[in-house]
């Protein structure tokens, strides 16, 4: 466990050393460096979720803490990254050929946004203080005391993710707000990060583990959209042509549906 976090937390201080052109956020080193370190960081509290029982509640609150806070200084720069090839996305499934003018302009507008973003942590030394916060979160997980923890433990943690993640999608099901789908992808990729780690040593895992992987992802892609969404409705002042307007929004919200169809059919799969 100690091994595995402190490989993450060394591998997202490596990817923050890096140096890249804040104009090319979308393909770029700043965005590749920002979706590395969060990808991490959602490895390393994989790795507190599972061993929970053994640092004890008090540790496991304060530890957990601390590195979901680590990467927010940054997140803004991979969710505009996100929203900008949610849009390219969604521009490719849409249109054959020329995508509409108001595809154009919006990307445009969020382009320049995106690289407001990564100039401002380029320059704003958002990298560096993150990157000793996470130097800090280093020493201690050479300090974590799990020679108590066993394998039964770590049963218990991936069968609460189990439980949490089930629960998750019901609510979901039930009221799919934003809120509660985001819920829901969050608890799916807690218990796809817990597999991971766990299909070495338990070989029942590894059966689940695309299905939870398709299900982050649809989630994922679903999120991404409703970002885009919001984010232009905000820019709606800034663009022409009202009718094409209108039709962008309802392109996203019919994609959400059927990634949202999707999504619940691979959860009854699961279930069954």
């Amino acid at each position: 466990m100690k091994r595995v976090a402190g490989g993450e937390i060394k591998r997202a201080r490596r990817a923050l050393a890096s140096k890249g052109d804040a104009r090319t956020v979308v393909e770029g080193d700043v965005g590749k460096a920002v979706h590395a370190v969060r990808r991490s960081i959602k490895k390393v509290r994989g790795v507190l979720r599972l061993a929970r029982r053994g640092l004890g509640r008090a540790r496991f609150k304060r530890e957990n803490g601390c590195f979901r806070d680590a990467g927010r200084e940054i997140r803004a720069v991979r969710d505009a990254a996100a929203v900008i090839e949610a849009l390219d996305s969604l521009t490719e499934h849409c249109f054959k050929g020329e995508p509409p003018a108001v595809s154009r302009e919006l990307r445009r507008l969020l382009v320049a946004d995106a690289q407001r973003l990564a100039r401002g942590v380029a320059s704003g030394r958002a990298f560096e203080r993150t990157s000793r916060r996470l130097g800090s979160e280093l020493k201690r997980v050479d300090q974590w005391e799990l020679q108590d923890f066993t394998w039964k433990d770590a049963r218990r943690a991936w069968h609460r993710a189990c439980k949490a993640c089930r629960r998750a999608c019901e609510v979901a099901r039930s009221e799919p707000t934003d809120e509660n789908l985001h819920e829901w992808r969050k608890r799916a990729k807690d218990l796809w990060h817990e597999m991971l780690l766990l299909r070495k040593a338990c070989p029942a895992v590894e059966k689940p583990l695309d299905d939870i992987g398709a299900l982050t992802d649809i989630l994922g892609d679903d999120r991404d959209l409703a970002l885009l969404a919001k984010t232009a409705r905000d820019r709606e002042d800034s663009l022409d042509s009202p009718d094409q307007f209108r039709m962008l929004l309802g392109q996203i919200s019919e994609r959400r549906k059927k990634l949202q169809a999707k999504a619940f059919a691979l959860a009854d799969r699961r279930k069954a």
